[in-house]
């Protein structure tokens, strides 16, 4: 049983996100709890984008948190009002009992404001993968403990039921956030050599589908034996009395999503220097895209951003063979054509060896494209000489037409 209802405060909120009993009833029994629970939202969707997106020209990108947040929060719910109904749970009317779920539900967002540490900036870039990664670990794993408590608390609900319903619900929703993410998981699967970043962010992905593939019928089993049984009894928060909240915690609320305000115009530069070079190479106007960035030094981009196309991530515009032949008829940084060089090498197979034998497991006329291309650039030749170098083992396998055509180019090289 829970104390006498008090003021919500700050500690109160505190003490909540450690899953307290009487933080819950009083944070779910709060007036104005959703309010502030909404502010704490925003406030997190600022924690992980300030740094990742446009907010100037974007500012939707913030409420990404609390959109995702009312599906999920009203599914679940659905979920958990079923099974209080069936163990003959007294509750106000549906909506009425929601929102004070939903409440505590977005309490949870200052966890998410670990993702506001700048990472990037102290580490090298594929540690700071790993770094993130870990706090989405982190943060994910908390919420899951919590949400449990929450059940526990709210609906009265035993620790085996609360545990099946949340972790049954957070292995579906993972599971179609996987589905819509931007990571060729059957590309790498199938041998695939990608990008030292997409390789560690695909392990993670893989290592996530296929267990929560696996444990998937063990929950939905659980859930479905949750569902049917009417013992023991559920007992929801009663709504009153209600609590109210301090005049601390308002301002805290406010004040958390008007730092992020504050802060915006000084951490902006980086992704409107992104944002206008992806616009303009989304549009096609590769030469614009070029000539923009060549006038900026690469520190002046996100540390962990590639300009398009991205292949490793599906994103494949513009064509890669049109950038560079652009580049040719184009005065640009060296930094810029570096970065172009290596995406086009990796592209038609030379540089990372072994992996990339596949490559020229191609029709004849992609392969015929490639040399098309590579016959039109100045810096073909030392193309063609290095896929004759690194590809020789398999050189037998080609079309004799191809290999002549490339070893013509190959012996340009030499000839110069």
């Amino acid at each position: 049983m829970e104390n006498k209802p008090q003021k919500v405060t700050v500690a109160t909120i505190g003490r909540f996100l450690f899953g307290n009993r009487q933080a819950i009833c009083d944070i779910a029994r709060c007036k104005r709890g959703l309010l502030i629970g909404f502010l704490l939202t925003l406030s997190a969707g600022f924690a992980r984008e300030y740094d990742a997106e446009y907010l100037i020209a974007e500012p939707w990108h913030i409420l990404i948190s609390a959109e995702a947040s009312l599906l999920a929060s009203f599914v679940l719910f659905v979920l958990l009002f079923a099974i209080a109904k069936r163990r003959k749970a007294k509750t106000d009317w549906f909506f009425k009992t929601y929102l004070r779920f939903l409440t505590l539900f977005w309490m949870t967002a200052p966890l998410a404001w670990i993702y506001a540490i700048p990472v990037e900036r102290f580490l090298e870039p594929l540690d700071a993968i790993v770094a993130n990664l870990w706090f989405l670990k982190i943060v994910s794993f908390w919420r899951v403990v919590l949400m449990i408590r929450i059940v526990m608390v709210f609906f009265g609900g035993s620790l085996f039921a609360s545990a099946i319903a949340v972790i049954f619900f957070a292995d579906l929703t993972m599971q179609i956030a996987l589905g819509f993410a931007p990571f060729p998981i059957l590309h790498i699967m199938g041998g695939v050599h990608l990008s030292d970043r997409a390789e560690v962010m695909n392990r993670a992905v893989i290592d996530l589908a296929f267990f929560g593939t696996m444990t998937m019928p063990i929950w939905f089993v659980a859930v479905i034996i949750v569902l049917l049984r009417r013992s023991p009894e559920w007992k929801t928060i009663e709504s009153m009395p209600d609590t109210n909240m301090s005049r601390g915690l308002k301002r805290t609320a406010i004040t958390s999503v008007l730092i992020w305000m504050a802060v915006l115009p000084f951490t902006q530069a980086e992704q409107h220097c992104r944002y206008r070079t992806d616009s303009m190479m989304a549009a096609g106007k590769i030469g614009d895209g070029l000539v923009f960035m060549s006038k900026h030094e690469q520190s002046d981009f996100p540390p962990l951003w590639e300009p398009l196309p991205r292949p490793d991530f599906r994103e494949y515009k513009p064509d890669l063979t049109d950038i560079m032949l652009t580049m040719d008829e184009t005065n640009v940084a060296t930094w810029v054509k570096n970065i172009y060089k290596q995406k086009f090498e990796n592209y038609i197979g030379i540089g990372r060896s072994p992996y990339t034998v596949w490559r020229w497991n191609r029709s004849k006329d992609e392969v015929e494209t490639i040399i098309d291309t590579l016959e039109q650039l100045a810096d073909g030749p030392d193309y063609a000489s290095k896929i004759l170098t690194e590809m020789s083992r398999h050189i037998e396998s080609w079309d004799v037409g191809l290999v002549e055509r490339l070893e013509d180019m190959a012996g340009q090289k030499r000839s110069d």
